[in-house]
């Protein structure tokens, strides 16, 4: 995999160097980093041990974790490639639910919670959890990248909520 090597100016040895934002460099060299960085460092007006930087004294540092590697023609940092790829996931797993004409319904989950019918709030109970056509499942998850469509086995759901009728039945108070 091709990647380019992310450099950036160590801060910590900046005086002052919390007050500064990260600066990155992508080079293969080590003294090409330098020169890149050398400038925001000189923009920035950063000083260290009280003295101007400068391309003998500028401290600089690899930052693994902002690497960038080729993937689908454009290079991405790790995480980005990550979140592509879980995009990615969404986007076929709905196709799948699309395609399947064994699925009508979905509820919709966001972080843990079912959406309530209507779009009325969040519930942890099933029971008491939102149906939504498939459709429109897929196209409220398309808009938010923190839902979750699950398929519905119409059985399974019909059974959850006859065993809640039941259980309410039960709780009925004949006044008589």
């Amino acid at each position: 995999m091709s990647a380019k090597k992310a450099w950036v100016i160590d801060l910590d040895k900046i005086n002052e160097g919390y007050c500064y934002d990260t600066f990155v460099a992508y080079a293969e060299k080590r003294n090409k980093a330098k020169s890149l960085l050398l400038k925001d460092a000189e923009t920035e007006g950063m000083t260290t041990n009280d003295e101007e930087v400068t391309c003998l004294n500028i401290p600089i540092k690899r930052a693994k974790e902002l690497d960038k590697y080729l993937y689908n023609g454009e290079y991405l940092t790790n995480h980005e490639i990550k979140l592509m790829k879980i995009k990615e996931e969404r986007n076929e797993l709905w196709e799948d639910i699309k395609l399947n004409t064994g699925v009508s319904y979905c509820y919709i989950m966001k972080r843990g919670s079912y959406y309530r019918p209507n779009r009325k709030g969040y519930t942890s109970f099933l029971e008491k959890a939102g149906v939504y056509d498939k459709y429109d499942a897929i196209s409220q998850a398309k808009s938010c990248e923190d839902l979750e469509i699950i398929p519905i086995v119409i059985k399974d759901h019909n059974s959850c909520i006859r065993g809640k009728i039941k259980e309410l039945l039960s709780k009925i108070i004949y006044n008589g």
